[in-house]
């Protein structure tokens, strides 16, 4: 029972998350006194980069018409994007080792950002505002590898980047900033969306 249990764990992404919450919720309840704040960060630096790197063969093969290189990227994807959720609830203390993981993570998404079917981009986009959410010097960091690629990107990484810029009083600069890329894009561009113009009034 215990063998098939944990067959099905391992096969089912959903189990990830639930993982890694587990090992989180335990390492934040280690007295300081047994585990520094260093240690635990980097424990669970290393929780979210080993459960990312894991992998099992899929459970079910792909679509038809759908490539098996874009069926394994989205189910990657789609369990990077699960992790992160859970770690963005309980994000260990900052650190080197924290830092250097998520920045890793996230350059392994601008791969992912090229691809033609364009819903590969879109979990990689939504990835990327989540480590920004998390540690938002990781993304701000590659801003020179995305700005050419922002008129692709979706409408909840440019929210993110958005508030994120206002939130560390870089607004004034980011709004010039925007404004140059706007006047360049076309009118069915995201960054003209009037969800996101409205971000921008007071």
């Amino acid at each position: 029972m215990v063998a098939q249990l944990i067959t099905r764990l391992t096969i089912d992404i959903t189990a990830f998350p639930i993982l890694l919450e587990l090992c989180l919720k335990s390492l934040s309840g280690i007295p300081l006194s047994k585990l520094d704040n260093e240690q635990k960060s980097l424990l669970g630096s290393t929780f979210l980069s080993n459960l990312d790197n894991f992998s099992v063969s899929p459970s079910s093969p792909a679509p038809e018409k759908v490539p098996a290189v874009v069926h394994l990227s989205i189910r990657h994807l789609k369990r990077l994007s699960a992790l992160l959720q859970v770690f963005r609830n309980y994000t260990p203390p900052p650190s080197d080792a924290l830092s250097n993981t998520l920045t890793t993570l996230a350059t392994t998404c601008l791969s992912f950002l090229d691809f033609n079917d364009p819903s590969v981009p879109t979990y990689a986009w939504n990835v990327l505002s989540m480590i920004m959410q998390i540690d938002f010097d990781v993304v701000l960091g590659m801003m020179e590898q995305l700005s050419l690629r922002l008129q692709d990107a979706s409408s909840t990484f440019l929210e993110v980047l958005v508030m994120t810029n206002f939130k560390i009083r870089n607004g004034v600069e980011f709004v010039k900033l925007w404004c140059g890329m706007v006047n360049a894009a076309s009118e069915e561009s995201k960054l003209c969306d009037d969800s996101l113009v409205k971000l921008f009034a007071p």
